[in-house]
């Protein structure tokens, strides 16, 4: 049986014994039969908790012969210190690879373009496979597509009266 098994039979326990102290002391002192009955069976309740209690008892004691507290300790010790120690980068150069050029060329750009945080996270630039200048004339593009949108924009009536209300939003922020 597990320490938490043993605590949640304790905390059962207990509750049990409160409940049977509840009840003795709701009985009003008289002498009627049918009081001394249920008082008998309560206190044969709390003969049974007693038992159960001791047999406990025995069962925390014979967990605590179980457990090596040292070794647990010297485990806490080293998961402490394990913890400590900054992550290092490990190298796996002593194995060939056999890599691709796309992937050479990934591994070297990773290696002269990353940086750790003070919280061990790895930061990376983005590498471009292909140059920038393979998008061609995409910003013209967009540009005549930014510019189509505020000239629809302008003709509805309606969004700009919304334009000049965030207009007035931001001025106030």
């Amino acid at each position: 049986m597990t320490l938490i098994e043993l605590n949640r039979k304790q905390t059962t326990f207990r509750n049990k014994v409160l409940k049977v102290k509840k009840t003795i002391n709701s009985f009003p002192p008289t002498d009627s039969t049918k009081g001394c009955i249920a008082l008998k069976s309560k206190l044969d309740n709390i003969k049974s908790i007693i038992t159960e209690l001791d047999i406990l008892q025995n069962d925390y004691c014979a967990l605590l012969d179980k457990v090596n507290l040292k070794d647990s300790m010297d485990t806490l010790n080293d998961l402490k210190r394990r913890l400590k120690k900054p992550r290092q980068l490990e190298s796996i150069e002593d194995e060939p690879r056999n890599l691709n050029s796309q992937a050479k060329f990934c591994e070297e750009h990773f290696v002269n373009n990353h940086r750790r945080g003070e919280s061990g996270q790895y930061f990376a630039q983005m590498a471009f496979l292909k140059e920038p200048s393979c998008l061609g004339e995409s910003k013209q593009m967009a540009i005549r597509r930014l510019n189509s949108l505020w000239r629809k924009l302008d003709a509805n009536p309606n969004l700009k009266v919304t334009e000049h209300l965030r207009r007035k939003f931001f001025e106030l922020t």
